[in-house]
């Protein structure tokens, strides 16, 4: 305890959570946006939850099957086939989308969300195109 009963320790963590959250919790090349995301999201979690806690990613692609789910994309780090690719996939659990599985894409597998993807995102990241 440091003085006056203030334990320091405590609010040097507090301090560093808050920097992180006051930064917008952007990408960082150091952290696998995967592992953010199973840790921001869990099974059964709404999809408009799924959508705000992924909110940093610098693009997302929304992808509707034809069974009326949905593969939500999100794009990460650099924009080239390096690029981190997080899907979340949702189905409608009692009138809602409810996520179902939290994973990764890898670039060379997004051609075949072509119908997704703006052709110009789709060029830059995946190296099929």
């Amino acid at each position: 305890m440091g003085r006056c009963g203030v334990n320091p320790i405590k609010y040097a963590i507090l301090g560093c959570a808050l920097a992180f959250f006051a930064s917008g919790c952007l990408y960082d090349p150091g952290q696998d946006p995967v592992m953010i995301a199973i840790s921001r999201i869990q099974i059964g979690d709404e999809r408009s939850k799924a959508i705000q806690a992924l909110s940093n990613a610098w693009y997302h692609a929304e992808c509707t099957l034809t069974n009326g789910s949905i593969d939500d994309l999100f794009f990460y780090g650099p924009q080239n086939s390096n690029v981190k690719v997080v899907i979340v996939r949702s189905k409608i659990v009692q009138g809602k989308l409810a996520v179902y599985f939290v994973g990764s894409e890898e670039s060379y597998m997004l051609h075949l969300q072509k119908e997704c993807i703006p052709a110009e995102i789709l060029n830059k990241v995946d190296p099929q195109q």
